[in-house]
């Protein structure tokens, strides 16, 4: 699994997580400008990805952006000793994921790509 470390942490549900994956894609928090902008590559990730469906492609701000089964998918990882956590957002559908686990251990992006293959396969 790939993540990169930033200091800060946050406590939340996945309905919280939810609804401001949803208010930021509808324009209820920002301009769809700045959305875009905020989920656009940066850079290019090197790294792949040991789940075939799922295909990563950059770094954007905060998020990943990757492929998964044709569609492109922002994703944001989170993790904290004993925890994890994903949230992806699928950008032409509005399917929005959260994932959270009160285990380390737990591959969150497996999970997440469980849940979704029947919806976008």
């Amino acid at each position: 699994m790939w993540s990169i470390w930033v200091l800060g942490d946050i406590s939340s549900t996945a309905e919280d997580v939810a609804r401001w994956d949803v208010a930021l894609a509808t324009s209820a928090l920002l301009d769809p400008k700045w959305w875009h902008n905020m989920v656009s590559t940066r850079f290019a990730v090197d790294e792949p990805s040991d789940i075939p469906a799922l295909s990563v492609e950059g770094y954007a701000l905060a998020w990943f952006t990757a492929n998964l089964l044709g569609h492109r998918v922002a994703v944001h990882t989170g993790d904290n000793s004993g925890f994890g956590s994903l949230n992806l957002v699928v950008w032409d559908l509005p399917i929005r994921v959260v994932v959270l686990s009160n285990e380390q251990c737990t591959d969150v992006m497996e999970v997440a790509v469980e849940l979704l293959e029947p919806l976008l396969g």
